[in-house]
């Protein structure tokens, strides 16, 4: 039976938009970190928020018009929740990307000092320790069948004064050559 890493639950966050004067849920994503640098236990990471591509556009599935800014719901430190605002561009410039084609994904550069000196309460999935590239399943022993979870806020189910994640679990269907042969 697999069982759900401690923190995994801090690392995913409502992602919200004013409609009609108050904050809705529109997606779900999480926190990300890219190592870019580690000795012992120590590490100097990038901090990305990940999320599905169609959450980011006001008529979803990248065909309306893109948000400018999206409301990152957290635990605080603290009692209550607390809500980070998250600009999508700079400059002018959208600032999440994928650079696999079509695909929904979105990956956004989020600073985890300002998240740290704001009191919120998260974790990062870190890529050197928690992640798996799909090149190296087969070396770790990932196979059909294997336990997996998913975490979210579906229909803006999250809480009034934490979040609280709903937490699914599931089955990997299907992990062959031929779907792996596309290195996603």
């Amino acid at each position: 039976m697999a069982l759900l890493p401690p923190g995994y639950l801090k690392s995913v966050v409502s992602i919200e938009d004013y409609e009609d004067g108050n904050l809705k849920t529109i997606g779900t994503g999480f926190i990300y970190a890219k190592v870019l640098e580690k000795k012992g236990d120590q590490f100097r990471a990038m901090n990305y928020l990940v999320t599905a591509k169609h959450v980011l556009y006001k008529a979803g599935l990248s065909r309306g018009k893109q948000r400018q800014k999206v409301f990152l719901r957290f635990d605080s430190l603290g009692e209550n929740v607390q809500v980070f605002e998250l600009s999508l561009y700079v400059d002018g410039l959208a600032v999440f990307s994928s650079t696999l084609g079509e695909c929904d994904v979105a990956v956004i550069p989020i600073n985890g000092n300002i998240l740290k000196e704001a009191g919120i309460d998260y974790v990062q999935i870190i890529d050197t320790d928690t992640a798996l590239h799909s090149n190296k399943y087969e070396e770790a022993g990932v196979s059909n069948g294997d336990g997996v979870f998913s975490l979210g806020f579906p229909l803006g189910l999250k809480g009034a004064e934490k979040n609280y994640a709903m937490c699914r679990s599931g089955s990997i269907a299907r992990v062959d050559d031929e779907t792996l042969s596309n290195n996603l």
